[in-house]
């Protein structure tokens, strides 16, 4: 999630059983907001340790460090994590390589983005296959670039998804039309 207000809760209530984690370049965002330039790498670097860190312990301490460095300062910023302690700490439950991925929403925002390009000439679709066929004709177009996830490493991977997002839509149609159909009386 990236801190859109009441959309953590709308979705926990929807999905009680679902891991609201927030997107941590949005936490950073808006945790250099208020902070002087002359602070801004000093203090995203100290941000890094927490969110970078191998477990949710080891963030407690880098957000507790954090805290005394600039508290001082911008006390605004730790008592934001603080606040949204329990949406940055499912991100600790996935091993690194998987982490690398989920920390940011910027996969998901470029997947919409191609959605929306691949979709836009179209006023309407006649049905779901419909749909399904202009995404798969543009299977070309729809490629994701994951730099974000291997910002480490300084290397660019591009993926191509269409074939997971076939199988997602396909599995979200088959899940709509089981509640639908446990709904009708």
């Amino acid at each position: 999630m990236d801190g859109l207000t009441g959309l953590p809760e709308a979705v926990e209530t929807l999905y009680p059983q679902t891991r609201v984690q927030l997107c941590m370049v949005h936490m950073v965002r808006n945790s250099l907001k208020y902070v002087s330039y002359k602070h801004r790498k000093e203090v995203a670097a100290d941000l890094k340790l927490v969110y970078g860190a191998a477990t949710e312990a080891e963030a407690q301490v880098y957000l507790d460090l954090f805290a005394e460095k600039w508290d001082r300062l911008y006390s605004s910023i730790s008592k934001l994590w603080r606040t949204h302690w329990s949406r940055v700490i499912p991100l600790f439950a996935f091993p690194e390589d998987i982490r690398k991925v989920i920390y940011t929403t910027n996969a998901i925002e470029s997947v919409n983005m191609t959605l929306r390009k691949v979709t836009r000439n179209h006023r309407i679709f006649p049905s779901d296959e419909a749909v399904y066929k202009v995404i798969l004709w543009t299977e070309g177009d729809f490629e994701i670039d994951f730099n974000a996830a291997n910002a480490s490493t300084r290397t660019t991977t591009t993926r191509n998804t269409t074939g997971l997002l076939m199988e997602a839509m396909r599995l979200m149609d088959e899940a709509s039309r089981e509640n639908t159909a446990v709904e009708t009386p």
